[in-house]
């Protein structure tokens, strides 16, 4: 009778066993990933149900899509990670970028043209919430903070008026789903006869419409852009976060 030399045959039998082992390994993987993502999809659903209902005034929001059943196992952790969480649907949250830009446009834009051009002190400080923050980078040496609502409505109303303003939106980054989230990111062009600037504003949703909660002038300046830190979103769109963590303080 011919034998299987023993090395050979241990040999046979370790490569048994590490095969099952790598089997068991696989199938135990495969469980806990599934196990993750359903965590994390469950994390972003309660964060979601208790978002407050007061945070999305003044616009209508989007219909939920029914939420399908997943295949953990064909799963691709992205954006259908977040349709679990709030049921928006790439579709959807196109829709709301087109209604959240047209609102902007409207509630902002348009007026802030309209005061600039007029240089109406009373319109502008109107497009600003009572806690806003302006950061005028404009003038020599360092930034100008501007805050609290006195301070604010002084300033604004030194402004002298521009002629022939034009505002652009160059591009918006909302915190969150267009139709849920309070808070959006804005870049703009300001241009008039006398120059053109690219600022930056964080805008807040109110029961009035869009407002203006921080506005930070001219993006171009070095000086600006150290107190800007890039961001990016849950969908990977950038926008630039003003750090205004000295800003906000009372005045010494």
């Amino acid at each position: 009778m011919h034998r299987i030399p023993r090395r050979a045959a241990g040999c046979a039998t370790s490569s048994t066993r590490i095969s099952l082992a790598l089997l068991l390994i696989t199938q135990i993987g495969t469980a806990q990933a599934a196990a993750n993502i359903g965590r994390r999809a469950a994390v972003l659903s309660g964060l979601t149900a208790g978002f407050p209902a007061a945070a999305a005034t003044a616009r209508t929001p989007l219909p939920a899509a029914p939420r399908a059943q997943v295949d953990f196992a064909n799963f691709r952790i992205g954006s259908k990670v977040k349709e679990l969480a709030t049921g928006r649907t790439p579709e959807q949250r196109a829709t709301g970028r087109v209604e959240t830009t047209t609102a902007v446009s409207a509630d902002v834009c348009a007026p802030l043209v309209d005061a600039l051009q007029k240089s109406d002190s009373a319109a502008l400080r109107a497009l600003y919430t009572p806690g806003a923050i302006v950061c005028d980078g404009m003038r020599p040496g360092r930034p100008r903070v501007v805050r609290g609502s006195d301070a604010l409505g002084s300033y604004l109303a030194s402004l002298p008026a521009l002629d022939e303003p034009k505002l652009t939106l160059l591009s918006l980054a909302a915190e969150g789903e267009w139709d849920l989230t309070p808070f959006v990111h804005a870049e703009y062009l300001c241009e008039h006869s006398g120059g053109s600037r690219r600022g930056g504003w964080l805008l807040l949703r109110t029961a009035d419409g869009w407002r203006i909660d921080e506005d930070i002038f001219p993006l171009e300046a070095p000086k600006i852009l150290t107190l800007m830190q890039p961001r990016r979103n849950e969908f990977g769109e950038r926008y630039l976060e003003f750090d205004a963590r000295d800003a906000r303080k009372p005045p010494a």
